[in-house]
């Protein structure tokens, strides 16, 4: 799976939204994703975290 594929499944618009979101570049995102798969999903997962946290004390 590509990695906008993965963040679209996570519930984000876009990779470029990941981006935007971690702080790090598109590109720095689709390396981590081919050479450090590890670390490209726990940004992915952090930043999901993150958003869910955030609706979450709205409540």
């Amino acid at each position: 799976m590509k990695p906008s594929e993965k963040a679209k499944s996570a519930g984000l618009k876009s990779l470029t939204e990941l981006a935007e979101i971690s702080g790090e570049s598109v590109q720095t995102l689709n390396n981590w994703s081919k050479d450090r798969p590890r670390r490209f999903e726990l940004i992915l997962k952090g930043v999901v975290a993150e958003r869910l946290t955030k609706i979450l004390n709205e409540i």
